[in-house]
C-alpha cells in the first residue's frame, strides 16, 4: 500500500550515496505490478539505469526514481479513493490559525526552558541589558529560585499584535512528569527545548515521549549555539534527536559559524537560503520597501562556504515533506525536486499540524538569536484559537465553539486551580466566544457538575512575571482565571490523559505509611485537609488506605516530589509535621493442615470456646460453617440474626490479624465446635482467643506479596539494574526497548525488597531511571526465610507493645 511504499522511501533516503543505487531502489519498493505498471516498462527502467555505473548515478536521480514508484502507486489509486482521502483531510477537526495560543515549553532540566520563556516574553528588548532574565520569572517562588530549575507549571502571558501568547513553563525532572502531561493537554502545541551541548539523553527521551503521546504539534528549539555553533556538534544533536524521534527533524534555521564573527551570532535560513542575525531571522521573505530593501531584515547573501551544506539541508527538508505529504510528493515529481516555496510552506503547515514532522530552530535564548524565528515558526505552524477537539471530548458539538452568537454564554474548559490573595481561582481556557466581567460562561471539566454555568464578577489573567492581574476580556484560546464557586466538584482535567498509572493498579517511586496516630486530632484533621488539596493538583500524589495493614499510604513520584510536598505544607498550610514511616508488608498465612483448639475447661470457669480451622482451596477466601457457627453459646439452640451477624463479624475480623505479626489467615474454613459464656460479649472474646490459640499451634506457610516491577532506564545502566534486581530475590521476566536509548526491565520481585528502591535506582542510573509496580501474586517463603521473618515479626510486635 501507499504507506508502506513511503516507509521504503524514507529508509532509502537515509542510505549513504555510495550504497544507494537504482537496483536497490527497485528491489526495495516491491513488485512493479503493485503499481499498475507493465513488467516491460519495469524492465526498461531497470536496464536503462543498469547501463550507468553506480558511482555515476547521482543521489538526486536515484531518490527521484524511488519517489517515482510511489507516485505511480498514487496515480493508480481510484479517483474515488483519492477524493475520499482529500475529503478526510479537509474534514479533520483542527483549530483555527487565528486567536491566542497556549504553548507548553518542555524539556529536561538544564536546557534553558525558563530562559526561552523569558526571551520570548522579552523579545522586544533583544540586545538590551537584562534581556531574558529568568530570575524575574522565578522570584515569586523562593524554592525554585534556590534550586535554579522549575518544579511547577508556571503560566506567563504576553499580548502580541491582537491575540495573546500564553507560555506554560514546565518542570523537567522525572518526578514532575504528570505536570508536563497536564501542560501539554492544556496547550495548542509544544516547544521542545534541547541543548546542543548537553545532548539528547534519556530525560529528553521521556519528555519527547510525553509530547508524542499528547499528539500536539511541536517545534524543537536547539538552544546554546552561543557556546557551540560548529556543524559537527549540530549534526550530532540532529542524529541524537533522530534516534529519539525515529525521524530527523525538519531544520528551518541552523547555526552558521562565520569566520571572524562571534560564536553563535549567525543562523542559516534553510528555506530562504541566506544568513541572518539577531532580530532578523524571518521565516518568510519580507516585502520590499520602495528603496528595494527588506524592511527590518538583517539577512545577508549566502557565502560560498555554506552553499553545499545549505543545499543538503534544504534537500533533506523537501524529501522529508514529500515522504509524508501526498500533494508535496506530486509536485516534487512534476518539478523534478524543484518545489516552489509556496508548496513547501503549505506542506510544512499540514505535516506539522498533523504531527508528522517536527520543525527545528537553532538559536540562543541568552543572546536572543533565533527567538524571533521561533515565535514566527510557532505562529505559523501551531494552530491557535478555540478548542474544537476539547469540546468534542466532553460531548459538545465542536461547531458550537465557532458559532456562538452575541448574548450566548462563553464556553470554557477548567484545567486547573490556583490559590492567590484573591482566593481560590479556576484556570480556564476559552473554547469559544468572548468573556467579560458579569457575563455568563459555561464550564466543562468539572466531573461532578457536567456543564456548569458561572457569571464571574471579576476576571484575571497571568502577567509577564507569572502572577495574576485584573482583565477586562478574554477570547478564544486565552487562559483566564475566574473565582471558584463554593460548590466546586472534582476537576476532570482531561479525558485523554492515560489514567492507568493513577488508577491504583500501579504505583511509582515512593510509598510511605502516614503515621496519623502520632498527631493530635486537630493536627490530623488539618493535615488530611491539606493533603486533599494537594492531591487535586494531579501531580502524582496519592493517599489511600491499606485495608490489610490498617495503614494510610502516601505515594509520591519521588524524593523531589516529597521534598516539594513538605515545603508546600509548611509555606501554604503552616504544617511542619508530616510523619512518615516505611509501610508494613502485608504477608498472608495459609494453613498446611487442619488444626483444632479445645477450650473445654478442666476446671469450672465462666466462658470458653473450641474451634477447628480447616484449609480451603486457594483463592476461596475465609468461610464459616453455618450450622455450627450459629449455635448459641449462652442459651442453646439457634442464635438470633443480630447475634449471628456479630458472631460472623468477630470470626472474620479475628482471622485478619491472627497470623504472626498480625498477618491475615487466608483460604480457611472455621468450625465453631462448642462454646459457653454468660454473655454475648464474653462469648465473642472466647471465640477470638480460641482462634488465636489454634493458629499458634498450626502448621503454617507464610506467603509474601510479589510485585511486577517495570524499570525504565538508560541502556548503559541496564546491567547494573538487572544485577540489583537479582540481588533482591527478583526474577527478570522480560526486557524490551523503550524511548530512544532506554530499555524497560520487567521483573517479579518481593515487595519487601523494593521499599528503598527509589533511592537505590536513582544512584544506579544517575537519577535517570523510573519505575512502577503492581501487586501480581503471593508466593510461599522458604522454610529458612519464614523462620527469620517470624522472629522479626515477633520482635516488632514486642517493641510496639
Amino acid at each position: 500500500d501507499l504507506s508502506s511504499r513511503k516507509s521504503s522511501i524514507r529508509m532509502l533516503m537515509k542510505r549513504s550515496p555510495g550504497t544507494l543505487t537504482a537496483q536497490s531502489v527497485l528491489r526495495t519498493t516491491a513488485p512493479i505490478s503493485a503499481f499498475g505498471l507493465t513488467p516491460q516498462l519495469h524492465q526498461s527502467k531497470t536496464t536503462r539505469h543498469s547501463k550507468v555505473p553506480p558511482s555515476l548515478i547521482s543521489k538526486r536521480s536515484v531518490r527521484a526514481s524511488a519517489v517515482a514508484l510511489v507516485c505511480a502507486s498514487h496515480q493508480a489509486l481510484s479517483k474515488a479513493g483519492r477524493r475520499s482521502c482529500k475529503l478526510a483531510r479537509k474534514a479533520a477537526p483542527h483549530e483555527t490559525a487565528e486567536g491566542s495560543r497556549v504553548l507548553a515549553v518542555v524539556g529536561r532540566d538544564g536546557v534553558g526552558k525558563s530562559k526561552v520563556c523569558a526571551a520570548l516574553l522579552d523579545l522586544d528588548h533583544v540586545g538590551e541589558k537584562g534581556f531574558a532574565d529568568k530570575a524575574r520569572l522565578l522570584e515569586s517562588d523562593m524554592g525554585e529560585g534556590s534550586r535554579n530549575f522549575s518544579c511547577y507549571n508556571h503560566i506567563y502571558s504576553k499580548r502580541l499584535s491582537g491575540p495573546h501568547l500564553h507560555l506554560i513553563d514546565t518542570p523537567g525532572h522525572v518526578d514532575r512528569l504528570p505536570l508536563v502531561d497536564q501542560a501539554l493537554h492544556a496547550a495548542h502545541g509544544a516547544v521542545m527545548v534541547c541543548s546542543i551541548r548537553g545532548g539528547v539523553d534519556a530525560a529528553c527521551g521521556r519528555i519527547l515521549a510525553s509530547v508524542e503521546h499528547s499528539t500536539k504539534p511541536c517545534v524543537i528549539f536547539l538552544n546554546g549555539i552561543d557556546k557551540e555553533d560548529g556543524t559537527p556538534g549540530f549534526n550530532a544533536a540532529l542524529d541524537a534527536l533522530e534516534a529519539r524521534l525515529g525521524v530527523r527533524p525538519v531544520v528551518l534555521f541552523a547555526p552558521a559559524h562565520v569566520g571572524g564573527a562571534e560564536t553563535g551570532s549567525t543562523l542559516l535560513n534553510v528555506l530562504s537560503n541566506n544568513l541572518c542575525t539577531s532580530r532578523g531571522c524571518d521565516l518568510f521573505p519580507l516585502k520590499e520597501t520602495q528603496k528595494g530593501k527588506k524592511k527590518g531584515s538583517s539577512a545577508s547573501p549566502l557565502p560560498m562556504q555554506f552553499t553545499k551544506w545549505a543545499s543538503q539541508l534544504k534537500e533533506q527538508l523537501i524529501e522529508t515533506l514529500a515522504s509524508v505529504d501526498d500533494e508535496m510528493m506530486e509536485v516534487y515529481l512534476e518539478k523534478n525536486g524543484d518545489v516552489p516555496r509556496s508548496i513547501i510552506d503549505a506542506a510544512l503547515s499540514r505535516a506539522t499540524a498533523a504531527g508528522k514532522v517536527i520543525p527545528l530552530v537553532a538559536g540562543s535564548a541568552k543572546t536572543g538569536l533565533g527567538i524571533d524565528a521561533l515565535q514566527e515558526v510557532v505562529n505559523t505552524f501551531i494552530p491557535g484559537g478555540g478548542g474544537r477537539t476539547i469540546a468534542e471530548q466532553f460531548g459538545i458539538d465542536p461547531a458550537r465553539c465557532e458559532n456562538l452568537q452575541v448574548g450566548d454564554p462563553c464556553l470554557g474548559w477548567v484545567f486547573g486551580k490556583r490559590w492567590t490573595a484573591e482566593g481560590q481561582l479556576l484556570e480556564v481556557r476559552i473554547l469559544g466566544g468572548t468573556l467579560r466581567p458579569n457575563e455568563s460562561i459555561e464550564l466543562v471539566g468539572i466531573s461532578d457538575a457536567g456543564v456548569q454555568n458561572l457569571t464571574p464578577e471579576r476576571l484575571w489573567v497571568h502577567s509577564l512575571k507569572g502572577d495574576v492581574k485584573a482583565a477586562t476580556e478574554a477570547g478564544p484560546g486565552d487562559i483566564v482565571l475566574v473565582p471558584a464557586p463554593d460548590s466546586l466538584g472534582v476537576l476532570r482535567p482531561s479525558l485523554q490523559i492515560d489514567s492507568t498509572a493513577d488508577s491504583g493498579m500501579r504505583r511509582g517511586r515512593c510509598t510511605f505509611a502516614l503515621q496519623l496516630e502520632s498527631l493530635k486530632p486537630a493536627e490530623r484533621d488539618r493535615l488530611i485537609e491539606a493533603l486533599e488539596v494537594c492531591i487535586q493538583d494531579n501531580d502524582g500524589l496519592r493517599l489511600e488506605d491499606n485495608t490489610e495493614t490498617g495503614e494510610h499510604l502516601l505515594s509520591c513520584m519521588g524524593m523531589l516530589h516529597l521534598e516539594l510536598l513538605r515545603e508546600r505544607l509548611s509555606k501554604e498550610f503552616k504544617i511542619s509535621k508530616l510523619p512518615l514511616d516505611q509501610p508494613h508488608v502485608a504477608y498472608h498465612v495459609r494453613l498446611n493442615r487442619s488444626c483444632k483448639y479445645d477450650g473445654t475447661p478442666k476446671k469450672s470457669r465462666s466462658g470458653w470456646a473450641s474451634v477447628e480451622l480447616v484449609p480451603a482451596e486457594e483463592g476461596s477466601g475465609c468461610r464459616i460453617q453455618d450450622d455450627i457457627a450459629k449455635l448459641d453459646p449462652t442459651r442453646g439452640g439457634k442464635v438470633t440474626l443480630e447475634a449471628a451477624a456479630l458472631l460472623e463479624e468477630a470470626i472474620l475480623s479475628t482471622l485478619k490479624s491472627a497470623g504472626p505479626g498480625g498477618s491475615p489467615i487466608v483460604d480457611v474454613t472455621v468450625k465453631l465446635v462448642d462454646a459457653s459464656a454468660s454473655s454475648e460479649e464474653e462469648a465473642l472474646s472466647c471465640i477470638r482467643t480460641a482462634i488465636h490459640q489454634a493458629v499458634s499451634l498450626a502448621d503454617i506457610t507464610i506467603l509474601e506479596p510479589i510485585v511486577e516491577l517495570e524499570v525504565d532506564a538508560p541502556t548503559t545502566c541496564i546491567g547494573s539494574v538487572i544485577e540489583d534486581i537479582r540481588n533482591r530475590r527478583g526474577e527478570v521476566l522480560d526486557t524490551r526497548a523503550s524511548q530512544g536509548e532506554n530499555q524497560i526491565v520487567v521483573a517479579a520481585v518481593p515487595l519487601a525488597e523494593i521499599l528503598d528502591y527509589s533511592s537505590v535506582l536513582a544512584t544506579l542510573t544517575q537519577d535517570a531511571g523510573f519505575f512502577t509496580f503492581r501487586l501480581d501474586a503471593y508466593e510461599a517463603l522458604t522454610s529458612l526465610a519464614q523462620k527469620r521473618l517470624v522472629a522479626k515479626l515477633a520482635e516488632s510486635v514486642a517493641v510496639d507493645s
